[in-house]
């Protein structure tokens, strides 16, 4: 049976539970039988989309707050994406432990906190690279001003510079 896309109208009235309505078989993109997502490629890709966003998003804040991207060296956009990494992998160590506690039910410390600290340790130097405070944007002089603008505005009369 070829390859067919969930139709519009199974998708909308909620019927059929993930499966096409005549044949009875699971459509593509189902995710009505997952016993365990994540493992699941549907779910991941979806994680991994919203990571993806949410890291660029933070990574455009952050950059921000480093004065620009014309301000920043190769090696602190290196740097700067190192750091975006491992504190995303902090986020996860800390829902984790959130979820599943410090103590295991034999009252032993779990690995993933020690590896948590570690971590956590690496977030803070790559931040310390970085910096810590928010830097300003390079300003154009009042005369690189006044010549952009005289520039702009010759531009939009249709005059040319003269020499």
């Amino acid at each position: 049976m070829p390859f067919q896309e969930p139709s519009d109208e199974r998708e909308s009235t909620g019927h059929g539970n993930g499966r096409d309505l005549q044949t009875g078989r699971f459509l593509p993109g189902n995710v009505a039988a997952l016993r365990h997502g994540r493992r699941s490629t549907v779910v991941r890709r979806r994680i991994e989309e919203e990571s993806r966003a949410e890291l660029a998003e933070r990574r455009q804040v952050i950059v921000a707050d480093l004065g620009g991207l014309d301000q920043l060296s190769t090696i602190a956009i290196d740097v700067l994406e190192r750091y975006l990494v491992a504190a995303a992998l902090l986020g996860w160590m800390e829902d984790r432990l959130i979820v599943e506690g410090v103590v295991t039910t034999k009252g032993k410390r779990r690995s993933i906190h020690r590896a948590y600290l570690a971590q956590l340790d690496r977030v803070v130097r790559l931040a310390s690279m970085l910096g810590l405070e928010r830097r300003a944007q390079a300003v154009p002089s009042v005369e690189e001003y006044v010549r952009a603008k005289a520039a702009e505005a010759r531009e939009a009369r249709g005059e040319t510079e003269t020499p």
